[in-house]
């Protein structure tokens, strides 16, 4: 029977290393991981167009939305929404992923019904 001694505060550094020695030495593996490592820029790409999609609406958004969204009719998690680049940026990231899309529009739609045009593109 095989023993192992655990030394408490010990770090076992090798044990970090499996996935490399096991991408080194199956060639199937290798050939999955560098495929997956031949995309990682272009997908890094189209992350950086999102963001900068995300921020030039945010940009537009704070400047046309910003009291719309101060009306005493906004309520809870949305009330602010446009205050700042930043707080748009991460609500209209939660726009892209259309979660609660009716409601953050909301109050923007009914300051103005051309409001529809500035939140459509991001879907």
């Amino acid at each position: 029977m095989l023993t192992v001694l655990v030394i408490p505060g010990r770090i076992h550094w090798a044990r970090c290393l499996r996935p490399g020695v096991l991408i080194a030495r199956n060639r199937s593996i290798r050939r999955i991981f560098e495929a997956v490592a031949s995309m990682m820029p272009r997908i890094a790409a189209m992350i950086g167009v999102v963001l900068v999609f995300i921020l030039t609406y945010s940009v537009i958004g704070v400047h046309l939305f910003a009291d719309a969204y101060h009306s005493n009719e906004t309520e809870g998690l949305y009330k602010g929404a446009f205050d700042n680049v930043a707080s748009a940026m991460l609500r209209l990231f939660v726009l892209v992923t259309t979660e609660n899309y009716p409601e953050f529009m909301q109050p923007a739609y009914s300051a103005s019904p051309f409001a529809v045009f500035s939140f459509t593109p991001s879907l």
